[in-house]
């Protein structure tokens, strides 16, 4: 129906035809409405999933917009093709390329979401969803981002973590690019948003001056928000982590700013960096002397206790590649090492170079803070995240 370019054209189509369900042979209803875009839709209700029902106007106009888009650029694709080894039906498939596009505008599931793109992957094709919903801008330039709208996250190497999404109104492309998580639903990211005719598939997304969507000083006071945060809605005696640097005798706004950092891999454990680093500082390091082998073995099995303990999950996102405990604790060392603070030896393990000491007061604090971020955020923090 979307290669008609007019309502009369589709009228005379329904006059002369009838149309089947190809998945499960009843009579169809081909709608042609003023409001909505046509569609088809079952005479009778059954049990068919073939045709996606139901859907909204925006859903259907991101499809049409997306389809003439694709054929625009000569390419071979179909709209809501049904693939019956697959038992699913892309709303955008492209078999020359063996891309099936998804275009999701509503909430579904998190097991089914995974489940069509597993089955997707396990038939060697390329499943590529894009978010037809709006994304939350708060007043910080943060983006709030459900644990629904995270599973349409993705990675490269050139933007890091990523997320595509379509909007039919503006008929463009927004991009959240270089993402890089502040807790477990608040995300810095770089905006970039295309308009459709401007850009071509595969997506040919222009390259940023700058990777860094958060500067490291932003970095220090959300660190510092986030701590303030847990204080006043958590009890100390309620809040695990709050709980544990007390008993150790330290103050959560004195720890020295290497506990705390932010690391690509965090994206997929549910902890704020300075929870989890101060474990490790705490449980691990803090019992070695300089010259001592720092254990990344005894590193993730201290995180895995941690998490055990406070009762969170190692995250997983369906289309991009997970991240094992024992990555995120080696790019935490090698952080560590271009901060000096570790030695990687020829034999391939870390050493303790020098020790670190919490601040004895908030001016202390502020210092050590300072003198970190002059001396490392051209060399590292840009490299880094």
């Amino acid at each position: 129906m979307a290669l008609y370019k007019s309502r009369e054209e589709l009228y005379e189509l329904r006059k002369l035809n009838h149309f089947f369900c190809p998945q499960c042979q009843s009579p169809l209803l081909f709608k042609i409405g003023q409001k909505r875009i046509p569609h088809f839709s079952h005479r009778h209700t059954n049990d068919c999933h073939s045709f996606s029902e139901h859907e909204s106007p925006r859903h259907l106009q991101g499809k049409l917009d997306l389809f003439n888009w694709l054929k625009n650029q000569q390419m071979a694709v179909q709209l809501e093709a049904y693939l019956p080894t697959l038992q699913q039906r892309p709303d955008l498939f492209l078999p020359d390329q063996s891309i099936a596009i998804e275009f999701q505008c509503s909430t579904i599931p998190e097991n089914l979401f995974c489940k069509r793109t597993s089955v997707y992957q396990q038939h060697q094709l390329f499943p590529f969803w894009i978010f037809g919903g709006n994304v939350q801008n708060n007043q910080h330039g943060l983006f709030k981002l459900s644990k629904f709208q995270q599973l349409f996250l993705q990675h490269s190497s050139v933007f890091d973590y990523w997320l595509p999404t379509y909007c039919p109104d503006q008929r463009a492309f927004t991009f959240l690019l270089h993402i890089i998580p502040i807790s477990t639903t608040l995300f810095s990211a770089r905006k970039l948003t295309i308009p459709l005719e401007k850009l071509s598939f595969p997506l040919t997304i222009p390259k940023l001056k700058s990777t860094v969507s958060i500067t490291l000083k932003d970095w220090m006071k959300l660190k510092k928000d986030w701590i303030q945060k847990r204080m006043y809605y958590s009890h100390r005696q309620r809040n695990k982590f709050l709980n544990d640097v007390y008993n150790s005798k330290r103050n959560p706004f004195l720890l020295h700013p290497y506990i705390g950092l932010p690391v690509k891999g965090m994206i997929f454990l549910n902890l704020h960096p300075l929870e989890w680093q101060f474990y490790l500082w705490n449980e691990i390091f803090n019992h070695l002397s300089i010259g001592a082998e720092v254990s990344i073995e005894k590193c993730v099995e201290c995180l895995r206790n941690v998490m055990r303990i406070h009762g969170v999950r190692w995250s997983e996102f369906p289309l991009t590649p997970t991240l094992s405990i024992r990555q995120l604790v080696h790019e935490y060392f090698k952080l560590l090492e271009e901060l000096e603070v570790l030695f990687y030896n020829r034999e391939g393990k870390y050493i303790i170079r020098q020790h670190i000491e919490d601040a004895e007061n908030m001016m202390e604090a502020l210092k050590k803070e300072t003198k970190m971020i002059q001396q490392y955020e051209r060399f590292v923090w840009n490299k880094r995240i």
